[in-house]
């Protein structure tokens, strides 16, 4: 890529949270947090994120706790990395960055829709791909369709079995379905740098149970 800037890293910690900003800077302009999606950080992003940065924005993409740069063997919750997007909108905020605008693609854009619901700050939110957790589509993408309508005891046999196991790794493909997700995609090549295979069962627990505010 062409006049790639000087990217810049910040890390915040909080306990067992680590959330480190990737900063695309440019002086003046708007500054918008993006959250990567499923597996995934801002590696797998970086053709659109130039795109952003090329087109006026700042970007400060998010490697949140458990992905991308961070240690991976971090047990980590829905509110965890939640909260690694309001810890980073308050250092942007504190550092004169912004205005501020919101983004995120797939588990990302659920994060983003969630951020948006608890922030006073964000002038706008993009949620691309983003379906709300508590509804019936969110279980309809997962191998655990047939039973969408059972939903509330799906969640108390999973609500158990995470507090016995919650550090279980439960690789992606297992509970999310390849076909409906990737449905009308030729091709995908993927960079699969700094990229998680599994995800511990409590987090899962913590993203089907959440309920995000939808004003």
């Amino acid at each position: 890529m062409s006049s790639l800037p000087r990217l810049q890293y910040h890390t915040l910690r909080h306990g067992n949270r680590q959330v480190s900003i990737e900063l695309w800077p440019r002086p003046g302009a708007s500054c918008l947090v993006f959250y990567p999606g499923t597996m995934f950080c801002p590696v797998q992003y970086r053709t659109f994120l130039h795109c952003l940065w090329k087109n006026g924005l700042a970007v400060a993409a998010l490697h949140l706790t458990g992905h991308g740069s961070n240690p991976h063997r971090r047990l980590f919750s829905f509110d965890d990395l939640l909260q690694d997007g309001l810890d980073a909108e308050r250092w942007l905020h504190g550092h004169g960055m912004g205005p501020l605008l919101l983004a995120g693609h797939s588990q990302g854009g659920i994060l983003a829709m969630a951020h948006a619901s608890r922030s006073q700050r964000m002038r706008a939110c993009f949620a691309f791909s983003g379906i709300f957790p508590q509804s019936r589509r969110a279980i309809e993408l997962t191998r655990f369709a047939p039973w969408a309508a059972q939903r509330d005891r799906l969640l108390a046999g999973l609500k158990i079995l995470s507090t016995c196991l919650p550090r279980l790794p439960l690789p992606v493909f297992s509970y999310l379905s390849v076909k409906k997700i990737l449905a009308g995609c030729l091709r995908l090549p993927l960079d699969r740098r700094q990229a998680r295979t599994s995800y511990p069962l409590a987090y899962l627990y913590s993203l089907f149970s959440t309920s995000v505010a939808s004003t």
